[in-house]
C-alpha cells in the first residue's frame, strides 16, 4: 500500500491519516522511487468549482 510506504507506517494500529474515499490523495516519488505524502483528501468537487469560476 502506497500510504504505508509514504508514511512509514507498519499497518499495525490506526493509519496516520484518515482517508476520505471520495477524494483524491496525492503522493510524490523521489528520485529513488520512494513515495511521500503530498496532499490527502483533496475533494474532487474543487476542480468542478474552479472550472465554473472561469
Amino acid at each position: 500500500m502506497i500510504l504505508a510506504a509514504a508514511a512509514q507506517w507498519d499497518m499495525l494500529g490506526r493509519p496516520p491519516v484518515k482517508l476520505d474515499w471520495d477524494s483524491v490523495h496525492i503522493f510524490r516519488l523521489d528520485g529513488t522511487g520512494t513515495p511521500s505524502l503530498t496532499r490527502m483528501n483533496v475533494p474532487l468537487e474543487l476542480r468542478r468549482a474552479e472550472r465554473a469560476a472561469e
